[in-house]
């Protein structure tokens, strides 16, 4: 059995696709990884540099598809771009 195996055991004992099994996987190691950096406060620039750390893992490991991935990292790009801009302009400050 082999790392790569799990998905489609899983997909096998649940009735479901590997696809569908690899994302289940995926988003449980994601939660479990964000549950314990939230328990041992984590700020959140370490805590998004680690999930993303993972998710780029799960990519490799073809159990998330790169679309998910690829989303999030637009999300996360909208949600710091404005303090971002403002931080080059030289209007505001980076919050710390």
């Amino acid at each position: 059995m082999d790392l790569l195996d799990i998905p489609s055991l899983l997909g096998d004992t649940l009735g479901v696709s590997d696809e569908l099994a690899g994302l289940i996987i995926s988003v449980a190691i994601i939660i479990s990884v964000a549950l314990i950096l939230a328990v041992l406060k984590f700020n959140l620039l370490g805590t998004v540099s680690a999930l993303l750390c993972v998710m780029v893992l799960l990519v490799a490991m073809t159990w998330l598809p790169y679309w998910v991935l690829l989303f999030v990292c637009l999300l996360i790009a909208a949600m710091f771009g404005k303090s971002i801009s403002d931080w080059f302009a030289g209007t505001g400050s980076p919050k710390r």
